[in-house]
């Protein structure tokens, strides 16, 4: 009689303080842990642009001249052949 339920909710149910700590822990660490992931997907796909946009910088350093110098003389020869 005077260890009485309080009244419910208005779902019926009556949450615990421990249980709703535990529920805004949970959702505040899933928040955060997307968050943290999130900028971690970020900064490693930034690294991977940089990284390849340097592999092709090399690579048409490397190549430029020889490809260019290719492209010239397959011209010359289809000028020379055109005659």
């Amino acid at each position: 009689m005077f260890l009485r339920r309080p009244e419910s909710s208005q779902h019926g149910k009556i949450r615990p303080l421990s249980g709703r700590i535990l529920t805004y822990v949970f959702v505040l660490c899933s928040i955060f842990g997307a968050v943290v992931a999130s900028v971690q997907v970020w900064v490693q796909y930034q690294s991977d642009i940089k990284r390849s946009e340097a592999s092709l910088q090399q690579a048409l350093r490397t190549f430029s001249g020889t490809i260019l110098n290719s492209l010239w003389h397959v011209d010359r020869r289809e000028l020379v052949a055109s005659h």
